[in-house]
């Protein structure tokens, strides 16, 4: 009898320490999934915020080219004037 009460206290301490260690992992597990999801998150972000640089950069490369143009046609506009003169 003896024998089978302490196979029985160590049974339930045993089970106490697997249900401890069932609750970190569990606590782990949670913790890891708000993890993910925040990282989730800020890699939408950073292609949002990659996208409007692209489109930034598309525009001032076009702006650019729009002013060369315009300083060209000016020169133009210039040496025909001085032509003429």
């Amino acid at each position: 009898m003896q024998l089978l009460r302490k196979q029985e206290r160590s049974l339930k301490t045993s089970e106490g320490r697997l249900e401890n260690m069932l609750q970190r992992v569990n606590q782990q597990v949670a913790k890891n999934e708000e993890r993910k999801s925040e990282i989730e998150s800020l890699r939408r972000d950073r292609l949002q915020r990659e996208e409007v640089i692209r489109k930034l950069q598309d525009e001032l490369a076009e702006a650019t080219q729009k002013a060369r143009m315009g300083q060209q046609a000016q020169a133009a506009a210039a040496a025909e004037r001085e032509a003429a003169a």
